[in-house]
């Protein structure tokens, strides 16, 4: 039962918090319980103005400047499924500027379908706190994990 999976999801989720989060800064552990809530007023509260998203996947939208864009990119994805979520399967690099993993969107469509989707995510910290997401496709992982050392580096000099 899809319900079932939203919830134990959910439960996985908390506990991995609960244990630490591999030091997660806490504002990205509430932005994720926040989008899978729909509450975009509690993302924007969370999310710095100059906030991004550079999506590279072949269907994605584009990039992303600013929290205003990025929150209607959302409210849009929210009007096309009204279960939509996001789980983070597993983190294939974590450093102090961000990490990468591999994710899954998944919900019901407007027609009544069921989907998932499971891409690479990039998800940048500035100050402990999220500054910017660059998705790509799953098959890129290695550009993604390319793209942290390379902002590592940027970060360095």
């Amino acid at each position: 039962d899809p319900e079932d999976r939203n919830v134990a999801s959910d439960e996985l989720f908390e506990r991995y918090a609960a244990s630490g989060a591999d030091g997660a800064p806490p504002d990205s552990i509430e932005l994720l319980r926040a989008w899978n809530a729909h509450d975009l007023e509690r993302m924007r509260a969370l999310l710095p103005a100059d906030f991004y998203l550079d999506d590279r996947k072949r269907t994605g939208v584009g990039r992303q400047e600013g929290v205003d864009a990025y929150l209607a990119s959302v409210a849009a994805m929210y009007e096309l499924s009204h279960d939509l979520r996001s789980d983070t399967l597993y983190y294939a690099a974590i450093a102090p500027h961000g990490r990468v993993s591999v994710n899954r969107w998944s919900g019901t469509n407007a027609e009544g379908g069921e989907f998932d989707a499971v891409f690479v995510c990039l998800g940048l910290l500035r100050d402990g706190r999220p500054s910017g997401l660059e998705i790509f496709e799953l098959e890129d992982l290695d550009k993604a994990l390319a793209r942290l050392e390379e902002l590592r580096a940027g970060r360095e000099t």
